[in-house]
């Protein structure tokens, strides 16, 4: 008997080495790295701290586990693949590079894991309100909580996710969808402010339902369809109907104890983006907004005369290095020079820059504007521009800023 195990014991190394080249330092370095990782996001994160987000409760699941064994016997068989192409053209490199290719990825997940990856400050302010905002962790759910909580305040923002400081969960997509099926607000059918829960675990908030499409606002995302780990907070669409969606939980704003007007929750969610832009401002701009006012801004989420002397002076100092101006940091006005060099600049959709965020802050706070501070001009800011126009009898475009309308251009709204 012996003998036998020997033999087959051998006879398998052999077809091993055949397969994946020699055993050498780059193939044992990729399978204990595999191992490492597998062992401590599919068994230390689940028992050890019942955090894993590949499961409803975080704790250890048979079907999480076998996903990610599925994985791992993929990453083999790219590097199979690797070693017969070396093989066949007689060369020894291929293999090597795929090797190593995934073991900085393996890095990078044991890494995180280990929870220096993902540090995000809605994880770090949900930790400062007592609950669990798993640092290091996926981040996708405790941003939709953080939203909450930033708008509500934190106990108001449990009852909406149907939670207890006891029984929080929100870190976790599933739980989160637990715990509204539980309470009967789960839904198969869209609702403007409704959580949308995705079957690869992952969650967004519904800020828009038209033509056809569910457009999302997620963190913890990439502008890729379906992609649910790059680290940043996008908005996205999806056709109604979209089958890697899983249901969608109501939040009822209405309920005893946490009623308000449409009005009060608006002018809640642009405080929210004006404080945002301040805090923008701030981290971009701070030397230059003590240089020429005097300080940073108080993030008092309102665009008054002090934000609006903070945007007047940043976009000052952006006209004056990037567009040739020789404007003056004295005066708080938009005065007749500023109109003139506005009237050169264009920011249509595609732009990007300390310009575009500007002119967020501005359209956060004309209440038009519900996207993150970004610099971006996408989808949300085109949609915005267009109802400033149409506001103050102007074209609807949706094109362009800084230009063409002397009395009634964004940056006009700096001199109110």
């Amino acid at each position: 008997m012996k003998y036998k195990i020997f033999t087959v014991t051998a006879l398998t190394g052999g077809v091993v080495a055949e397969l994946f080249g020699e055993w050498d330092k780059a193939l044992q370095t990729l399978l204990i790295f595999m191992v490492v990782d597998w062992i401590t996001r599919g068994i230390l994160l689940p028992v050890v701290f019942g955090r894993s987000p590949k499961s409803p409760n975080g704790a250890l699941e048979s079907r999480a586990g076998w996903k990610g064994l599925c994985r791992k016997a993929m990453i083999l068989f790219y590097v199979l693949v690797a070693a017969q192409l070396d093989s066949l053209f007689g060369i020894d490199y291929v293999r090597d590079a795929v090797c190593i290719g995934f073991i900085a990825n393996e890095v990078l997940s044991i890494v995180g894991n280990a929870g220096y990856n993902s540090y995000t400050k809605y994880a770090r302010d949900v930790n400062n309100w007592g609950l669990d905002g798993c640092q290091g962790q996926p981040w996708c759910a405790t941003y939709q909580f953080w939203l909450e909580a930033r708008i509500f305040g934190a106990e108001t923002a449990l009852k909406h996710f149907c939670m207890s400081r006891n029984s929080y969960r929100a870190y976790n997509c599933f739980a989160i969808y637990d715990a509204f099926e539980r309470n009967g607000k789960t839904s198969g059918n869209p609702r403007t402010g409704a959580l949308v829960v995705f079957r690869h675990s992952h969650i967004g908030r519904v800020i828009d339902i038209r033509n056809g499409y569910v457009y999302t606002n997620e963190g913890n995302t990439s502008a890729l369809y379906g992609d649910s780990n790059d680290g940043t907070v996008k908005t996205k669409k999806y056709r109604i109907g979209d089958s890697t969606i899983k249901g969608y939980c109501l939040i009822d704003y209405k309920e005893e104890n946490t009623t308000i007007s449409e009005n009060q929750a608006d002018t809640k969610q642009e405080n929210l983006r004006v404080k945002e832009y301040q805090e923008w401002l701030n981290y971009w701009y701070g030397t230059l907004l003590k240089k020429h006012c005097g300080s940073i801004l108080t993030l008092d989420g309102q665009y008054g005369s002090r934000t609006r002397k903070a945007s007047l002076a940043v976009w000052k100092d952006v006209v004056n290095r990037l567009y040739g101006g020789k404007l003056s940091f004295d005066g708080e006005l938009f005065d007749s020079e500023c109109m003139n060099t506005a009237r050169t600049i264009v920011l249509s959709f595609g732009s990007s820059g300390t310009l575009t965020a500007i002119a967020e802050g501005i359209l956060a706070a004309e209440g038009m504007y519900l996207g993150n501070i970004d610099a971006q001009f996408g989808t949300e800011m085109k949609k915005s521009t267009k109802a400033f126009q149409m506001k103050y009898g102007l074209d609807p475009d949706g094109e362009a800023f800084f230009y063409i309308y002397p009395k009634k251009t964004l940056v006009r709204k700096m001199e109110v």
